[in-house]
């Protein structure tokens, strides 16, 4: 084996894995362009600015009359809320839209007072962004406060709304047990108000965020640190209003005028909005019939934080049950949310929670060049560390041991001519020797 030969095939090996390493490299970094965000300003109602993000989709854009997904932030985050979804859902073949509620965020923050900071406010400037976005209809999907925005959003406006995704939501914002519960974070934030004027503390809000995840290390910590700091953006006077608000609703008489077909989304471990809770909106809602409850496991109340995988292929498969979907091919151009067509008309297949992520299989990993490039190199390094070690302990071979010979005169060498002989003797073979360069030149 340890011949110039074995070296030239393991040379030619490192090339193919190299140039697959190269296509699939370019292939990616295609699927990477097509998925690249675009982050803007827009205008709504009284000259409120809005932050916003799109993600295009990453694969075969699936439109039929559906429109893109967008996705409305929790109290008190921003549409940085859902970055750990963003790339999985746009490679899923949907694009992606998230929006920041007025007083969070990079968006702007109107003064304490201002009638924007209500749900129904929330509502009427999401209606100002999709027109300014020249969205008219799409997939709704929004967690805690959010949802409570899209509950109102879909009621008021039930043609503009395909599919309603509620994450971490219940009809009522609390129950008795939990208005005890959030009674302390409203006096908490009116002596913020009075010695923070500007800014909520950093301990705070990192405890309004992790204090219902069901397992905090799950989370990257630099994605929490970042969502600490997105919090702060938002005053203390924001924080209030709408906590109050929040703990005072009852969307309750909405549920009867949502047409649209519904997934109620939450993590199995959510401590502030139950199974039995979450029973009672799908009773009452005429889209019953559509309306499907999943409960992820090992998670709390942001399961897209701690299962985004799972929350990506349940919100994905939901949406492909229940909307008959064409694909468009990829290319440029504005948010698609008008019915497309051309391309071909995909079955609605029936819905089936998913509660465990599939496995890895063996092609996703060989189509990733890199682990090709890696593994190969690593097996190459060490098999020329090996013969290095070999060619290292060998010493010359005698004259009588090589093949095909069966015997050997032999002969007397005086001391003196030994000495020379060894003297001139390298330590590495030299025939060894060619083949550590050459797999060392590999």
């Amino acid at each position: 084996f340890f011949s110039m030969r074995a070296v030239g095939w393991c040379r030619q090996l490192f090339v193919a894995a190299t140039l697959v390493a190269a296509a699939t490299s370019a292939t990616s970094g295609k699927a990477a362009s097509a998925g690249e965000k675009t982050r803007r300003k827009v205008i709504v109602h009284e000259g409120i600015a809005l932050d916003t993000v799109t993600y295009e989709a990453a694969g075969p854009r699936r439109v039929f009359g559906a429109g893109p997904l967008v996705l409305l932030h929790g109290w008190p985050e921003s549409l940085v809320t859902y970055d750990l979804v963003y790339q999985r859902l746009s490679v899923e073949g949907f694009q992606v839209v998230g929006i920041t509620f007025p007083g969070f965020g990079d968006s702007d923050k109107p003064p304490d007072g201002s009638e924007v900071y209500s749900v129904h406010g929330l509502v009427q400037a999401l209606r100002g962004a999709l027109r300014s976005l020249e969205i008219e209809k799409c997939i709704l999907g929004g967690h805690s406060m959010g949802s409570f925005v899209a509950w109102e959003f879909a009621a008021l406006y039930p043609d503009s709304v395909s599919v309603l995704l509620a994450i971490g939501s219940a009809a009522t914002a609390a129950s008795p047990h939990d208005y005890n519960r959030l009674e302390p974070y409203v006096v908490a934030i009116k002596a913020f108000m009075d010695v923070h004027k500007h800014k909520i503390p950093v301990t705070f809000a990192h405890n309004s965020l992790v204090g219902d995840l069901y397992d905090k290390k799950k989370v990257p910590r630099a994605f929490v640190k970042g969502m600490v700091e997105e919090t702060r953006k938002a005053p203390p006077y924001v924080w209030l209003a709408l906590m109050q608000d929040l703990i005072r609703r009852n969307d309750s008489r909405l549920l009867s005028r949502i047409k649209a077909p519904t997934l109620l989304l939450n993590g199995a471990n959510d401590s502030l909005f139950t199974l039995n809770m979450q029973k009672a909106m799908r009773e009452r809602m005429t889209s019953a019939a559509a309306t499907q409850i999943v409960r992820i496991p090992k998670s709390g109340h942001s399961p897209h934080w701690e299962q985004p995988e799972l929350f990506v292929q349940n919100v994905a498969a939901f949406i492909h049950a229940h909307l008959h979907l064409v694909t468009v091919p990829l290319g440029p151009g504005p948010i698609m949310n008008k019915r497309a067509h051309g391309g071909a008309e995909v079955s609605s297949p029936s819905f089936v929670a998913i509660t465990r992520p599939p496995s890895q299989s063996v092609d996703g990993l060989i189509g990733n060049g890199y682990y090709v490039v890696v593994a190969f190199s690593v097996a190459m390094l060490i098999y020329t560390l090996s013969l290095w070690a070999r060619s290292l302990t060998a010493g010359p071979r005698r004259a009588g041991a090589r093949r095909g010979r069966s015997s050997v005169k032999k002969t007397t060498t005086p001391a003196s001519a030994r000495t020379r002989a060894n003297e001139r003797t390298p330590i590495i073979n030299p025939t060894r020797r060619r083949y550590f360069l050459g797999l060392l030149s590999i």
